[in-house]
């Protein structure tokens, strides 16, 4: 799992939200949002504004999280 998986996990939980809740907040199918919590998938820019803005976060934080999740994900696959 990368870093934003489980960050927005942990953001999604400390709101006591369900997967679903959190997608209907966001505008989101509530199986993309599964998806960007296993790690399978990481969100466009838009989505990731959407994200920060709902749980008053600054973007740049959001972004960092999700580039190092880009990076690391490419070191595993370079590596295997």
């Amino acid at each position: 799992m990368n870093k934003f998986a489980i960050l927005l996990r942990q953001l999604r939980e400390s709101k006591k939200l369900s997967q679903r809740r959190l997608s209907e907040h966001l505008g989101l199918s509530p199986m993309m949002v599964r998806d960007y919590e296993n790690g399978s998938k990481l969100p466009k820019t838009r989505t990731t504004v959407k994200i920060a803005n709902f749980f008053l976060l600054p973007y740049s934080e959001l972004e960092n999280t999700i580039y190092m999740s880009k990076w690391h994900t490419k070191k595993h696959i370079i590596t295997k």
